[in-house]
């Protein structure tokens, strides 16, 4: 086969197997805590058929069973969820977003 001595090697895949039991179940971990107001204010959008002014909610304001209508736009650190005129958002037990269009 080929060979060079001194070139470095570089692993691509890596495939390991672990078992074991774990520390927490979901069931352990505490419910989303909803903090803060939800609705912070409106702003236009532009969606599909034209200009819109869609609600603006916070994330951490939400509380599980909390249910939005679009538009509307959700707010949070690492996303913005929008949903269009008449999608439906509700937040899940565990704090999930399930968005039905």
């Amino acid at each position: 086969g080929f060979a060079r001595h001194g070139d470095e090697i570089e692993a691509v895949t890596v495939r390991a197997a672990s078992v074991g039991v774990p520390a927490l179940r979901w069931s352990d971990l505490p419910g989303p805590q909803p903090h803060g107001d939800a609705a912070v204010g409106r702003r236009m959008v532009v969606t599909e058929v034209g200009a819109a002014t869609a609600q603006v909610y916070r994330r951490a304001g939400l509380a599980p069973g909390a249910t939005l209508v679009g538009p509307a736009v959700i707010e949070e650190t690492e996303a913005t969820t929008f949903l269009g005129d008449g999608e439906r958002a509700t937040v899940l037990d565990d704090g999930a977003i399930e968005v039905e269009w």
